[in-house]
């Protein structure tokens, strides 16, 4: 087989493009960087999330409703996840919170298209993401915010995870639950970060969501 010749229409960024050129392609590789974790994190989160609910429904014999969690939309585990911890647990709300805005975050990432260029709204916008409905309405993201949003992504995975242990499945009544701090049961859950740096992040958001 003939391999095709290069044309004028194949660019190769190793060939030495301006930096602003460069500088474009980085940005771009960065939003697809995020949106890969945070869609691969939120993806793991919600097979915990199936296997909770799931737990939680039936304690006898979690494996024979984890199916048809796994076929259920994220929303509805969320919605169902609700009915089953008491409304007064403070920590329950923050946990739906962040599962509510996290699923919310995980769908504007899941379906815009990645775009360059344009004028919206008053600004020139890089690589962003757009959205073709409402007007084109762009999602801009800055490295702070993407990194809060993988952080959070991960802060409600792991506490998910964390509800399938024994002091939350054998919680009956509201005091039961009153008595558990799911911040702290996060903060002692395993886990592996990058840097000392994201650690302490990591443990000061928890504090910050669940007032440890």
């Amino acid at each position: 087989m003939t391999r095709p010749r290069r044309s004028a229409l194949h660019t190769i960024l190793s060939d030495g493009l301006r930096p602003d050129v460069v500088a474009k392609q980085e940005d771009r590789r960065v939003i697809e960087q995020h949106v890969g974790r945070f869609i691969i994190t939120w993806g793991h989160l919600d097979m915990a999330l199936s296997m909770a609910v799931a737990a939680r429904a039936n304690p006898a014999s979690p494996g024979a409703l984890q199916q048809n969690f796994f076929a259920m939309a994220t929303f509805a585990k969320i919605g169902f996840l609700r009915n089953l911890i008491p409304a007064t647990w403070a920590d329950g709300e923050r946990l739906l919170t962040l599962l509510t805005d996290g699923n919310k975050y995980r769908n504007n990432l899941a379906h815009p298209l990645l775009a360059q260029g344009g004028y919206h709204e008053g600004s020139d916008h890089g690589w962003h993401l757009w959205k073709p409905t409402k007007g084109g309405a762009t999602l801009d993201l800055d490295d702070d915010e993407m990194l809060a949003k993988e952080r959070d992504a991960v802060i409600a995975s792991v506490g998910v995870i964390a509800m399938t242990g024994a002091p939350y499945m054998n919680a009956m009544k509201p005091d039961d639950w009153d008595a558990l701090s799911l911040g702290e049961s996060i903060l002692q859950t395993p886990g592996t970060w990058a840097t000392v740096e994201a650690y302490e992040k990591f443990i000061v958001r928890v504090e910050e969501i669940f007032e440890v």
